[in-house]
């Protein structure tokens, strides 16, 4: 029987739900039994405590809208080859899903939800943050009750 991972001493990473080009993110609960998604990035070699200080600021620095989702925790973990980024577990779908089954998703609600991410999208341009992975991996459309159909933007800021 194997051992969790734990991240930054708080979170247990229980499943992978998505992976980038060098990223993965899992479902991770925290020590007060909360659920979180957490993205792993590998840190560059020789990564300095200041410079993963600036990187932590830097994506909690977060544009308020109800269509983004903030990063809550970010840092370097204890084994100073992994940095964390812990954000709300969210529930539904992304268009990168959609795209994979028009039968399910027809293109009236798939450009709907483009359509719907361009607000969000745009707040944060005008507060000077530029996405730099805007993908439809990254444009999500929320199921969870009581907030169906909200299209919520991903990865704000970090690419």
């Amino acid at each position: 029987m194997s051992t969790a991972r734990v991240v930054a001493e708080r979170y247990s990473l229980i499943r992978p739900i998505g992976r980038g080009t060098s990223t993965v993110v899992y479902v991770a609960r925290d020590r007060d039994g909360r659920l979180w998604a957490v993205k792993l990035v590998p840190a560059r070699p020789g990564l300095r405590l200041d410079e993963a200080q600036r990187f932590r600021e830097q994506v909690t620095r977060t544009v308020e809208h109800p269509g983004i989702t903030p990063v809550v925790d970010a840092g370097l973990d204890a084994d100073g080859t992994t940095l964390y980024l812990v954000m709300e577990l969210l529930h539904g779908v992304t268009l990168r899903d959609m795209i994979a089954a028009p039968a399910e998703h027809p293109l009236e609600s798939r450009l709907d939800l483009l359509e719907r991410i361009l607000e969000p999208l745009s707040e944060a341009h005008a507060r000077g943050v530029v996405h730099g992975d805007f993908t439809p991996s990254n444009v999500f459309e929320q199921r969870a009750v009581g907030r169906e159909g909200e299209a919520t933007l991903l990865d704000l800021g970090l690419g």
